[in-house]
Parts: C-alpha cells; sequence; structure tokens
C-alpha cells in the first residue's frame, strides 16, 4: 500500500481540516504529504504517527522484498557466490 492509500485509510473519512488541526498543521500541508507532494520531517512524522496510533515505518517506508532470503538454500554462502 502506498503512503496516500495508508494516510486516507488511516484518516477514516475524517476530514483532513480537523486531522490537521489535532496534529497542529495545516490542511494544506497534510494534503501535500499525502499526495506525496512533501516529505515530512521526522519530528512531523512522528506527530503524524503517534497520532494515528502506527509506527513512523507503517506510514512512510515501503516494505522491501529480499528475494535471497526468501529461500533458505539461496541464502547460503553457495548460493550467493554463483
Amino acid at each position: 500500500m502506498k503512503r496516500r492509500e495508508k494516510l486516507i485509510a488511516l484518516r477514516n473519512n475524517v476530514p483532513r481540516p480537523e486531522i490537521a488541526k489535532q496534529i497542529g498543521i495545516t490542511p494544506q500541508m497534510l494534503g501535500m504529504i499525502e499526495r506525496g507532494e512533501r516529505t515530512p520531517s521526522l519530528l512531523l512524522a512522528k506527530k503524524i504517527s503517534d497520532f494515528y496510533g502506527v509506527s513512523v515505518e507503517d506510514i512512510f517506508f515501503e516494505a522491501q522484498r529480499n528475494d535471497l532470503c526468501l529461500d533458505d538454500q539461496a541464502a547460503t554462502p553457495e548460493a550467493v557466490n554463483q
């Protein structure tokens, strides 16, 4: 799920101005963060994540797959060196 989708889902139909006021930013800034036009400072990202009750990582970082770790055999030194 992309950041925008995560933030909108967390907002749960609560109007953006209401959420922004409680976080202490403008609705415009919250909208830009949701759209990915602005990256919040670490402090602001923490405020947003605390408000929604989730970790900063859950909102602002994409999960990355490491294909080498998906298969136990692939993670052996012999497999990596092939």
